[in-house]
Formats: structure tokens, C-alpha cells, sequence
């Protein structure tokens, strides 16, 4: 029932997404729902849950009543993709690599986009750092308004969303750090230290002092994790790095964690329903919708019948990508917003690709422009790149951006250089690559 239920929630919200997300309308009632999908009340009332669970609507009780749209189509899905992102168990090190090539582009184009409104913006955040230190819940909160407001300035709406949503999957993991008392104040000075020389470069349009100040705070936060050996996101699963997550998002992530810390593989049993109910002590209906989440993604799966319960499946990024890919379409972006997140990332991905260049000598063979970028990207080793890639590609193809007749003899040269182990040749490479395909613009 878990599969069926996903797939109804998200035509759902595809439905939602066609018709611009209208927030405060009913767009069918429980009858026409089951009509239109043929499918149980059992089975639609698990989908509706999943709905709700992801803040997108809610069933509205009564005389017309029906499927109420309640969330901004923004906060839905940047709460969609962090989900996506606690619950697969990505490498800290991964998604902050991507976060810091991300905050780059985004402080580049801060500087190109300034004006007089964002410099007041920006000016604010830089008196609010020089304030007496907060709590911890204030200064993480903090942190993340600044990160926010540096994508905002960007003016790209691809970037702000995925930023949003790294800084949202990266809560917990900021409130575990900043709870160890002997790092805490030690944390604190460098980093707002960072951040002020960041607004410094910002407001003086200096991109050298602005770069140079980002490298250094995310080395911080590069060394602050193996200080407090955080590797994956399982090891931030503890109560007091909850934060403003509903009790079944919490759940859902403290069943992922658990699977991780325990190495489970595919097939195994996390075992029945009475005993997930005794181990987490909340009630059916809240496990039940943390299952919902989870099955949504394809991390766990729920067996009928004996030798039942709940088994540990393979996760799939595709609903999440589809779902994100579906949301972006719905905002005014534009190739030159596309192509301002591949410079990002793929130039790095090159040089990444150099240095394990396996994958590439079998898609080489192809002589397919598709598969020779997806072994670039797969050989960067780095699963959030490789997720935030098909997104950025799907967009793409969906804004109808046509290869141009010399792909395959750019993506040549690329490897011909990775093949080389020669990590420069292959970012030059992929930055002529780049340029090339931004004048069809």
C-alpha cells in the first residue's frame, strides 16, 4: 500500500503544482479523489497523509470540504528536498562541499546584483553579528538567516531553493556542534568573524576578500566535524538536534539514522510495528506517517502477513528529484540561472573525475554525450553533486535547451584530460565547455 499511496501523493502534487500551487482553495473533495485515482479510502487516506505531512494541504471536514492547499509552494518542497537529504544518509563532507561551491556562486553574484536595497540588507546582518552572543538555538538560527540572505542577493531562485534546503537538513547537525560546551564559544567567534569579512567584501563589491573569508569559514566547519566526528547524518540524530521538525519527520529521521548506524543493508528487518512503537514511545498514527515519509523515498518498505513488518529498502532520489525539478519549473528561472549553478559545480566535478577516472574509460566507448557527463559527474564521488546535477539537467531538458552539434567532441577533450589525471586540463576543459554552450543562450 506504501508504493501506491507515494505514487498518488505525488501526482497530487504535481496537480497542485500545474494549477501555480493555490494556496486557501479546495481542489477536490475525498469522493472525487478516490474516483479519480480508483483506488481504496484506505489507500487514499494514506497518500492525504503524506500530503500533510509534507505542509502541502490538508483535508478540510464538512460541507465543502475536500483537499485544502495550505502551504507556500516554497517552503514545501525546500522541506520536500532536506527530508530527501536527512533521510538517504549523505556524507557531511559531501553536502558541505556542494553547500561551499554553492554560497561561491551565490556571493559572486551578490556582488554583480548589489544595489542600494541589499546593501542596506546585508549592513544589517554585519551590526547584528557585533551583538552579544545569543543562545545556542538563536546563533544557529542566525547563521542560516545569513546564508539565506546571501542566495536572495544572488537573484537565482534555483540556487536560493537549494540552499534553503541544505541549511534545513544541516540544522541538526549545526545544533549537535554548537552543544558541546568546550567548542561552543571557540565556534562562535570564528564564525561570525568569517561572516563579517564576507559582508565586508560584499559591500566593498571586493569578490577576492569575500571568497577568501567563505574558504575560511567552511574550513571551520570542515574541522569542526572531525572534531566532533559527525561523518554521515545519522550521527546528528539526537534529541536536542531536533529543532523545529514535526515529531514524524523526527521519527522518519531517527529510523534512517538507525538503519545507517547499524549498517543495514536491502532485505533486512527493523521488525514489527508494536516494537518500533515501544523503542521510539509515540503513538501509531505518528510512526505510521514516518513510515509514510520514509516508504515515500524508498528507504524502508512495510511487508504484510507473517515474516512481515518493516524491511530496509534501497533509497531512490528520483521522486525527490522529480518533485524538485516540478517546484523549480513553477519559478521564473531562466538557462542563465541553469547555467550559473553548472559553472559551479561541474568545473569542480572535472577535476574531481581526474583523480578516479574508472567510470569514465567505459562510458568513453558510448560515444554519447549523456552518458560521458553523467561518468564525469559520478566519478566526482560526491552523491549530493551527483543528485543536485540530474536535477540541474532535468531542468534543462524541461526549458528545451537543445545539445549543441559540438557536445560529444567537448566532452572528448574533457576526458581526454581526466583520462590524464590531469585535474587542471580537465576544469579548463569543462569551463571552455561551459562558455560554448552559455552563447546559445
Amino acid at each position: 500500500m506504501g508504493k501506491l499511496s507515494a505514487q498518488i501523493a505525488r501526482s497530487i502534487s504535481e496537480q497542485i503544482a500545474k494549477a501555480g500551487w493555490p494556496v486557501g482553495e479546495i481542489i477536490a473533495t475525498e469522493a472525487e479523489l478516490i474516483r479519480n485515482f480508483s483506488v481504496s479510502r484506505a489507500v487514499l487516506r494514506e497518500a492525504l497523509g503524506l500530503i500533510e505531512l509534507h505542509g502541502i494541504g490538508t483535508m478540510k471536514a464538512g460541507k465543502g470540504g475536500g483537499l485544502l492547499v495550505t502551504a507556500p509552494a516554497y517552503e514545501a518542497n525546500v522541506g520536500e528536498l532536506a527530508a530527501f537529504l536527512e533521510v538517504s544518509d549523505v556524507r557531511i563532507h559531501d553536502l558541505i562541499e556542494v553547500w561551499q561551491l554553492l554560497e561561491a556562486k551565490a556571493v559572486e553574484l551578490a556582488i554583480l546584483h548589489l544595489d542600494e536595497e541589499g546593501t542596506d540588507q546585508i549592513a544589517a546582518f554585519r551590526e547584528n553579528f557585533a551583538a552579544p552572543f545569543g543562545d545556542v538555538v538563536e546563533e544557529s538560527t542566525k547563521f542560516r538567516q545569513f546564508w539565506a540572505l546571501i542566495a536572495k542577493l544572488s537573484r537565482n531562485p534555483i540556487l536560493m531553493t537549494l540552499i534553503d534546503a541544505f541549511q534545513l537538513s544541516l540544522s541538526g547537525l549545526s545544533v549537535a556542534r554548537l552543544h558541546q560546551p568546550e567548542n561552543l564559544a571557540h565556534h562562535l567567534h570564528q564564525s561570525r568573524g568569517t561572516k563579517r569579512a564576507i559582508i565586508d567584501g560584499i559591500l566593498s563589491c571586493d569578490s577576492f576578500t569575500a571568497l577568501t573569508a567563505l574558504r575560511q569559514d567552511f574550513l571551520n566547519q570542515y574541522r569542526a566535524v572531525e572534531r566532533s566526528q559527525i561523518a554521515t547524518m545519522s550521527r546528528i540524530a539526537t534529541d536536542d538536534a531536533r529543532g523545529d521538525r514535526k515529531l514524524p519527520r523526527w521519527i522518519a529521521f531517527k529510523i534512517s539514522r538507525q538503519i545507517a548506524e547499524l549498517g543495514l543493508q536491502p532485505g533486512d528487518s527493523m521488525g514489527s510495528e508494536s516494537a518500533l512503537l515501544l523503542q521510539f514511545g509515540v503513538s501509531r498514527s505518528v510512526l505510521r506517517e514516518a513510515i509514510r515519509m520514509l516508504e515515500a523515498h524508498s528507504v524502508v518498505e512495510t511487508r504484510r502477513g507473517k515474516g512481515g513488518g518493516l524491511r530496509v529498502a534501497l533509497p531512490d532520489p528520483g521522486p525527490a528529484s522529480a518533485a524538485a525539478v516540478r517546484f523549480l519549473m513553477t519559478l521564473p528561472i531562466t538557462r542563465e540561472h541553469v547555467f550559473e549553478i553548472r559553472y559551479a559545480l561541474e568545473i569542480r566535478a572535472a577535476g574531481m573525475a581526474a583523480k578516479n577516472e574508472a567510470h569514465i574509460q567505459a562510458a568513453h566507448e558510448t560515444h554519447n554525450s549523456a552518458a560521458l557527463f553523467q561518468a564525469i559527474i559520478e566519478s566526482s564521488g560526491n552523491n549530493v553533486m551527483i543528485f543536485v546535477s540530474g536535477i540541474i539537467h532535468q531542468i534543462l531538458s524541461e526549458l528545451d535547451a537543445q545539445p549543441t552539434s559540438d557536445y560529444l567532441q567537448d566532452y572528448e577533450k574533457i576526458i581526454g584530460s581526466i583520462c590524464e589525471g590531469d585535474a587542471a586540463g580537465a576544469r579548463r576543459q569543462m569551463k571552455f565547455h561551459l562558455d560554448r554552450s552559455s552563447r546559445h543562450l
